[in-house]
């Protein structure tokens, strides 16, 4: 009698199991570990590092680089299991702070380009999104599982008050352009269930009080795939969702996210083992994503992808992070040919910037069940031509470009 409630509890924890847990292991998490600074092409990364045989985790860096990704320097190091963290800008030149990195209760900031950092105590930060950038020495943060409010802080942390006690639906996510704007993601469901209908928080008034559009994104993603970031102009609003095939969609809004233009479908990224972050720059059009791989290795693999057209193309840019300075040497990949427009409806353009093209390209089109569609041949020396899908079906492809032994792939979307 005993044996069919027990084996009951199994099966429902089986399912529990199944259904919540595996869903979530092997995906790539998106994460805070990526920052624009103040200047222009000035970004911030924190990543894993290096470690030595003998380490168990090793070591942490942050990196700064001034040309968008293109060289980086070593700014502060830090042993990567006590101390990883979260990284956000200030608007002053020089200034970046640091969250999680001493504990859920205090907030590190840097004057100096994150070389050295001063602890500020913060009783109820716990573990919450952050915001800063628009007006110096201004963070905001939460709500958070103990601490249900939404909290405005000045002066690089020395002062705060409470800006709204009834925000624990929203999970704060950028400042505005402007003085007063903050923007937020509203949540009003509960983990796990996942949703395909993102709500946008708007507030000009410090976050007293917001504004939600609720956007269908298309996408069946838990809220932390989600990021928000500001662009340079008044209403410009990047966000940033994973699908459930691991492709990130980076939409642009110019109206506070009342209407979003879907610019790229990323490549599927590795499962397991990779950070990607996302931020605007302080450059009109500026857009950075980048990934880190490493955990278990003696090393780490970092990509800085630079967009200076809204996040529509990127130039890449990878650096290997070995266990000296000199080591943290910049080897810039040739950007990978684009596929434009993604959504389609009567042809795509396959585009490279390398001029010459070096070797022939071909791409081939195909549908869900992985049978060939179209195919066409980009020759060397030819920058760019047309591929012809008018007379495809509307739906999903994906597509394949060879290049000598180079390949590339990714998703296609046709509409009619």
């Amino acid at each position: 009698m005993k044996t069919q409630p027990l084996t009951l509890r199994i099966l429902f924890l089986l399912i529990i199991y199944c259904s919540v847990i595996l869903p979530n292991i092997g995906t790539a998490q998106t994460n805070h570990f990526l920052a624009r600074g103040a200047d222009t092409a000035e970004i911030y990364v924190t990543s894993y590092w290096y470690k030595v045989p003998s380490q168990l985790f090793g070591w942490g860096g942050i990196f700064r680089s001034q040309d968008n990704g293109a060289t980086l320097t070593l700014q502060h190091k830090y042993n990567y299991e006590k101390n990883r963290h979260e990284i956000y800008g200030d608007s002053i030149s020089g200034t970046i702070y640091l969250q999680h990195y001493a504990g859920l209760d205090t907030l590190m900031v840097s004057h100096d380009f994150g070389i050295t950092f001063n602890a500020k105590f913060i009783d109820f930060i716990g573990y919450v999104k952050m915001a800063s950038g628009c007006m110096s020495g201004e963070l905001y943060t939460g709500p958070s599982i103990s601490y249900p409010g939404l909290s405005r802080f000045t002066h690089y942390g020395d002062s705060s008050y409470i800006t709204n006690l009834n925000a624990d639906s929203l999970l704060v996510m950028d400042v505005g352009s402007l003085p007063g704007e903050l923007y937020a993601q509203l949540w009003p469901y509960s983990w796990p269930i996942n949703m395909d209908t993102l709500g946008i928080a708007y507030s000009s008034d410090y976050g007293q009080h917001f504004s939600v559009i609720y956007q269908d994104t298309g996408l069946i993603s838990y809220k932390s795939n989600y990021t928000f970031t500001r662009g340079t102009d008044q209403g410009e609003l990047y966000i940033t969702g994973k699908d459930t095939n691991d492709c990130y969609h980076i939409f642009h809004s110019t109206d506070n996210g009342q209407t979003l233009e879907l610019k790229q479908i990323t490549q599927p990224l590795l499962a397991c083992c990779e950070d990607i972050s996302f931020t605007a720059g302080r450059a009109p059009g500026s857009f950075y994503m980048s990934r880190v791989i490493g955990y278990s290795s003696y090393h780490a693999d970092l990509w800085i992808y630079y967009s200076s057209d809204f996040g529509a193309t990127f130039t890449t840019y990878y650096h290997s992070l070995d266990s000296t300075l000199t080591g943290v040497v910049r080897k810039e990949i040739i950007p990978e040919l684009k596929v434009f427009p993604n959504p389609a409806t009567e042809q795509v353009t396959i585009r490279t910037e390398v001029l010459p093209q070096r070797e022939d390209a071909q791409i081939t089109l195909y549908d869900l069940l992985g049978k060939p569609v179209a195919m066409e041949i980009l020759p060397k020396g030819q920058p760019e031509m047309a591929l012809n899908v008018r007379n495809l079906a509307q739906g999903v492809y994906y597509y394949v470009i060879t290049q000598n032994q180079r390949r590339q792939n990714g998703k296609l979307v046709i509409v009619k």
